[in-house]
């Protein structure tokens, strides 16, 4: 404990300064800080505005600073992503000089956000300021169900034309054709057609497949074939 205060009108705890250290279940030390003082002034400052990173590389990110009187200092932060729910402590700290801070370097083909907080003589932090820079990766997922539109037989064959996935998953699809006994694959546009069908009852279905996976099948539907 390096400090503990007491308001002498109220005899409440003014000011808390103190290290812990805490085991868990594994016995691992684990330490921490508090830091604690009463104040009267609970509302946060306005926060900065204009934020902006250069395209250039290094990249800098500025600002405007605050409009509230009583702002004092910046924390900037780099996270990655959109920076939703991100708070003063998320990412990577930047080094502030007046409104501005250097970027560091980061991978290319991800999005990044610079969060700027302003923070007032009393502690109180604004809501974030915020600049994006880079590019989200495309989101690829395995196409959507395509639909059989028409199924026609003949002496061992079977032709089927569907239309393709609504979605495609951001990926090139190829489609599969399937009975219970053979199957026609690679085919991108209909229609696809089985050979060698023995006669018979039977269901045909058609399975969408890209890169990053196979969607789900259509829906079968039943065929005689002669």
């Amino acid at each position: 404990m390096k400090q503990f205060m007491n308001d002498p009108v109220t005899g409440l705890p003014d000011t808390a300064d103190m290290s812990f250290t805490q085991y868990c279940f594994d016995k691992i030390p684990q330490a921490g800080t508090l830091k604690w003082q009463a104040r009267s002034d609970v509302t946060a400052p306005a926060a900065p505005t204009a934020a902006k990173v250069s395209a250039t590389i290094p990249r800098k990110v500025t600002w405007k600073a605050s409009a509230s009187k009583d702002a004092k200092t910046v924390v900037a932060r780099l996270v990655q992503g959109t920076g939703a729910s991100a708070t003063a402590q998320s990412g990577t700290p930047l080094t502030v000089s007046g409104t501005t801070a250097t970027v560091p370097s980061v991978p290319s083909g991800q999005q990044y956000t610079v969060l700027l907080f302003s923070v007032d003589a009393a502690g109180n932090v604004s809501k974030p300021a915020t600049a994006r820079f880079g590019s989200a990766p495309a989101l690829v997922t395995a196409p959507s169900r395509p639909t059989i539109t028409a199924v026609t037989s003949g002496p061992g064959t079977i032709t089927v034309s569907f239309t393709p996935s609504a979605n495609n998953g951001g990926l090139p699809t190829s489609y599969t054709l399937s009975d219970s006994h053979t199957e026609v694959t690679g085919i991108t546009s209909p229609p696809l057609t089985l050979t060698g069908v023995p006669a018979g009852n039977g269901f045909v279905y058609v399975t969408p497949v890209n890169a990053a996976g196979e969607g789900k099948a259509s829906y079968s539907v039943a065929v005689t074939v002669e």
